[in-house]
């Protein structure tokens, strides 16, 4: 029986207070595995708190002995773990971080839901499978993401950089897990540019909010990250959070607010999202409205 308390969903917001307060330096800590999904209300209930910091090298000893003496003085159980443990990341993994907000000078996430899902079904246990479904639930991920993420990492696990597993084992993990998803409806639009409008008409003001509120979440969290860079950040969330999201609502979206994104992202567009939002992203009315507003005052 272990020594320390359950984790119940307060208990790292209670947490991440005391150590935003405690700590007093700058730096990021990303919310692991069950403890995301708690601090998320994604989960009930959890044995400990797993996390990943990016911290100052000068600052790390100060957070170590942070950490320790919270841990002790909550009951706690507290690790610093990540994903990249277990598994090779996949690309992109470093931009789909979920913001939560911040405690002191450290900006808090939740790990990357790809990343988080990969290294449970890696595993392969029920509960690490209802932990998935929840995030499925939720609109962080689906069965596509899991695939294309797992075949794009499948050759370093081959080259032994995943822990105790095997390719073939893996694919046997997600097929297992993608069998017990409940069978979802077929898309209301086509993935297309050139298709119809939206059958919902809420649909584009939804995404258009959904991106702005993201927009200021991640400006809030790196006041020093260029607007392009913001703007790609909050539209990869959206694709990912709406994975039903048609490339003919995104077009709108970025015609109507004329975001800024370099020619770069735009050309490593399929690489982190879906492939709806590289082709509303290459759509050339979309491109010819950037090429104007970059032109604009102040650019």
């Amino acid at each position: 029986m272990s020594q320390y308390d359950s984790v119940t969903p307060a208990r790292p917001q209670q947490f991440l207070t005391r150590l935003g307060r405690e700590y007093r330096e700058q730096g990021s800590v990303y919310l692991v595995g069950g403890t995301g999904l708690l601090y998320q209300q994604l989960k009930g209930l959890t044995k400990d708190v797993d996390l990943s910091t990016r911290l100052p090298a000068a600052a790390r000893d100060r957070f170590g002995d942070v950490v320790r003496r919270l841990s002790r003085e909550m009951n706690m159980a507290i690790e610093e773990v990540s994903p990249a443990d277990f598994i090779p990341l996949p690309r992109g993994a470093e931009v789909r971080h979920r913001y939560l907000g911040q405690e002191g000078g450290l900006d808090l996430y939740a790990f990357d839901p790809v990343s988080t899902a990969l290294a449970k079904i890696a595993r392969g246990r029920a509960g690490d499978y209802e932990d998935i479904r929840a995030l499925v639930a939720a609109g962080q991920l689906d069965g596509a993401h899991l695939t294309t993420a797992l075949e794009e990492i499948l050759p370093r696990v081959a080259a032994g950089e995943a822990l105790k597993i095997t390719p073939d084992a893996f694919r046997a993990h997600l097929a297992e897990f993608l069998a017990s998803l409940p069978e979802r409806t077929p898309d209301a639009v086509p993935h297309n540019v050139a298709g119809p409008p939206p059958s919902s008409p809420n649909l584009a003001d939804t995404l258009t909010a959904e991106f702005r509120r993201r927009v200021n979440g991640v400006r809030a969290a790196s006041r020093q990250m260029p607007l392009d860079q913001v703007d790609a950040t909050a539209l990869r969330d959206v694709a990912l959070a709406y994975p039903e999201a048609t490339a003919h609502v995104l077009r709108e979206t970025l015609l109507d607010e004329s975001v800024a994104l370099d020619a770069g992202t735009i050309a490593d567009a399929d690489r982190y999202a879906d492939a709806t939002v590289a082709r509303a992203l290459l759509d050339p009315e979309v491109r010819r409205a950037r090429a104007e507003h970059d032109r604009g005052p102040g650019r």
